[in-house]
């Protein structure tokens, strides 16, 4: 089975770790997979080289790809490639800025809804090119999934006359390399970091996360826990945001922005915290859940869009709007060693369930359903 693949994205945030963990996990599933992926050279030759399994390297190609996302090169370009490479046996964009000409043996992945659920964090014309471009790809492809039943149930509340049946809901899985750390790992990075007690926010500092608010809750926490530290890691897009305002409004001196994470160190980053705080107002999957779980910290998290989805009981949850219930909820977790421990069994028992090899098989049975619908059946 021949399959082309948008990779512009490889090395971008949480799509990225999907695109390159489906890739290497449907070639480990089927040995006649062939990829060809679109995207920046040097990237796709690095994941080849440091991501994929010796026995399947000689089946990535590449292809120079480097339009912008929502531009006008993006649906050119993209529409020139997607005619090009349609001979292929499934066509995969693994998001939805798909270009308008999408042949049948389509497959789009939807990973949210933003733009659209908080419109009022985009300027008009963002939100009504992303409407174009989603309406286009959710006419056109062969096949949508999407990454959680919310996002399904979401893109189905935006267009009503959707076929059900076209949709499947594939849950992200998390990697193995998770684990939690060694006591003696923990001290070390501690000390080289310049940690002691601290929460952790993994993600990056868009107006939905929500930051505001948990800051606001961390430093009525401080009154009662001095020596408590914020950890907030991830990428920043402006100077003097709302996370920068506040530290020094409330004079923050524990709040420890970490814009220079790297994928080595997450495990270690979260095997010290004690526990991930998510306050979103919005998700369409949330894998640092997992990834904390996966890693024995406990979860303290908004009850909205798919994260209930993704913790389930594991999850400690909190009304993301009320900063009185995200700090009450905090200390909670950090007062009750007994609850701590319960958290951590449960979400052991939570993150299984969730895992990239069973993402690969029901994205394989979409890709074999397209093909056979198209009559290449492999």
């Amino acid at each position: 089975m021949q399959v082309f693949i948008d990779g512009r994205l490889l090395y971008k945030s949480g799509i990225g770790r999907y695109i390159r963990n489906i890739v290497r996990e449907t070639m480990v599933l089927k040995d006649d997979l062939d990829y060809l992926i679109a995207g920046d050279i040097e990237q796709i030759n690095y994941y080849r080289r440091e991501e994929i399994p010796d026995r399947y390297r000689k089946a990535i190609k590449a292809i120079p790809y480097n339009q912008e996302i929502y531009s006008w090169g993006e649906q050119l370009s993209g529409s020139y490639l997607a005619r090009r490479k349609a001979s292929q046996d499934i066509v995969f964009f693994p998001h939805y800025n798909a270009p308008y000409c999408l042949p049948a043996n389509s497959a789009v992945t939807i990973h949210d809804l933003i733009h659209f659920k908080l419109a009022h964090d985009f300027n008009r014309p963002q939100v009504l090119l992303a409407r174009q471009v989603l309406k286009n790809a959710v006419k056109k492809a062969g096949r949508i999934i999407t990454v959680s039943q919310s996002t399904r149930q979401d893109l189905m509340e935006m267009f009503p006359a959707i076929d059900e049946e076209k949709i499947s809901v594939i849950y992200h899985g998390v990697s193995d390399r998770f684990r939690a750390a060694e006591v003696s790992e923990i001290e070390k990075y501690k000390k080289k970091r310049g940690l002691h007690r601290y929460l952790l926010f993994i993600g990056n500092r868009k107006p939905h996360k929500n930051l505001g608010r948990l800051v606001e809750a961390y430093a009525g926490l401080t009154k009662e826990i001095p020596d408590l530290q914020l950890v907030i890691g991830g990428e920043k897009f402006t100077a003097g945001d709302e996370v920068d305002l506040l530290k020094k409004k409330y004079q923050l001196d524990n709040l420890l922005e970490f814009t220079d994470m790297p994928d080595d160190e997450l495990s270690l980053v979260y095997s010290g915290a004690e526990a991930l705080v998510l306050p979103s107002l919005y998700e369409g999957f949330g894998l640092p859940v997992l990834e904390a779980m996966q890693c024995c910290t406990p979860v303290i998290l908004s009850r909205c869009s798919s994260l209930p989805e993704v913790a389930g009981d594991a999850g400690v949850y909190f009304d993301p709007y009320d900063i009185e219930a995200i700090q009450g909820q905090i200390y909670k977790v950090l007062k009750d060693q007994t609850f701590r421990d319960s958290l951590v069994k449960q979400g052991l028992e939570q993150v299984g369930k969730f895992t990239w090899d069973r993402a690969a098989a029901e994205t394989l049975q979409v890709f074999k359903e397209i093909s056979a619908a198209a009559g290449r059946s492999k």
